[in-house]
């Protein structure tokens, strides 16, 4: 589930409550979407299509849908270097503490 989305110059940011991911990057311009993970593992998907993101970040399970969808979906990937998500781990406790 978002918990935080921001849009610019054709960049959509997003934050999740999900078990596995932290947030996500999606570049409608190149359709190429960064997935940070809360172990800090960070990759980047190319080429995917602005449905399929929408249908990732509007998830019920935001995990689910990367591993049924995009993962198998979207094989061209890279591997980018690991993300420190200890701040951004504490901007979602924060979030969630707001939304109860």
């Amino acid at each position: 589930m978002v918990l935080k989305k921001e849009e610019k110059n054709n960049i959509i940011k997003a934050i999740y409550d999900s078990s596995n991911i932290c947030a996500s990057t999606y570049d409608k311009n190149s359709n190429d979407l960064i997935i940070i993970f809360k172990n800090g593992g960070q990759y980047r998907y190319m080429g995917v299509n602005s449905l399929d993101y929408s249908s990732f970040e509007l998830a019920e399970s935001n995990g689910k849908v990367f591993n049924d969808n995009i993962k198998k979906k979207y094989t061209k990937f890279e591997k980018m270097p690991n993300f420190n998500v200890s701040e951004l781990l504490l901007e979602i406790e924060s979030l969630k503490n707001n939304i109860i």
